[in-house]
């Protein structure tokens, strides 16, 4: 997971930011347009890695190193909105859940 001391934030705009807890400035990274619309959720993933999820229908895995592109994508059900997701506690899975009223399980 990413540090401890290393988190990511959504936002309304589309937004994830990367922070870091030591730092006096403590923002380390944006990626501006990770979602179309507001981005949901966002959760840490194993490594250097968190994903989100957006009210575009889409759940991506990134790579805080370099945040160009996510490495993976997946829709969601009826590429409706995404309200949740959760991390198999081997890190080898995702969970989601949205307005569809369906539970979607991803490989990563």
């Amino acid at each position: 997971s990413l540090d401890s001391d290393v988190i990511a934030s959504a936002h309304d705009n589309g937004s994830v930011k990367i922070w870091d807890l030591r730092s006096n400035t403590s923002l380390i990274a944006s990626l501006s347009k990770a979602h179309k619309g507001l981005t949901s959720k966002v959760i840490n993933g194993p490594g250097h890695n968190f994903i989100s999820a957006g009210y575009d229908g889409e759940i991506k895995f990134w790579d805080r190193r370099n945040l160009e592109k996510s490495l993976h994508k997946f829709p969601a059900t009826n590429k409706d909105k995404v309200y949740a997701l959760l991390l198999s506690s081997n890190s080898q899975r995702v969970l989601s859940g949205g307005a569809s009223g369906y539970l979607d399980f991803y490989d990563l």
